[in-house]
């Protein structure tokens, strides 16, 4: 699952159908995703304030957890 459904979260995407998965996206507009109810895989978010504002509203005890230092 890709949080995000803008350009790198479309970016993401190709890079994850491209090593054979099926994408799912999520966003906190229904109209663009699923609501996200799980922890998602990537958060297909640019901006670094707000990639950690969405990273911050799940768990933190998950395992694989990694985070860009941007």
């Amino acid at each position: 699952m890709i949080y995000g459904h803008g350009g790198h979260g479309k970016d993401l995407a190709e890079v994850v159908r491209s090593c054979g998965f099926d994408v799912v996206f999520a966003d906190d507009n229904p109209d663009r995703g699923v609501h996200c109810t799980v922890p998602p895989v990537l958060i297909g978010v640019a901006d670094p304030q707000v990639r950690a504002e969405i990273d911050g509203r799940f768990p933190v005890n998950l395992p694989n957890r990694w985070i860009h230092p941007s």
